[in-house]
């Protein structure tokens, strides 16, 4: 239920902030169209931002969203508790195979 919630707070967050965005994309398309004296190369700049924004998140977002989305999942999947950092769950996990194999010898004895 708890990623229901923070799942809908946030693309509702992301909605809003779209929506300023577009109002923002097209006051600055305005203000520069106005500044070069061509209302239609205003857009056309602001257009052509937006698409070296779009090629550089295709070439180098992939792997940082990659690596962020990977260690919140293993924290959420492996602990329940949240509010515990990568490091802390890193450092209380077994360092090989033999001690989680002794861990269970032993707990079965």
């Amino acid at each position: 239920m708890k990623v229901a919630i923070d799942s809908s707070h946030k693309l509702i967050l992301a909605f809003f902030l779209l929506i300023a965005l577009l109002f923002l994309s097209v006051a600055l398309s305005i203000y520069l169209g106005d500044l070069v004296g061509n209302l239609a190369l205003g857009y056309i700049i602001v257009g052509l931002f937006y698409i070296v924004i779009t090629l550089l998140c295709a070439a180098f977002l992939k792997p940082v969203l990659r690596k962020i989305i990977l260690r919140r999942a293993s924290i959420s999947y492996f602990n329940d508790d949240s509010k515990r950092s990568v490091e802390e769950v890193v450092n209380t996990a077994p360092t090989t195979k033999t001690d989680t194999k002794d861990e269970e010898f032993e707990s079965l004895h």
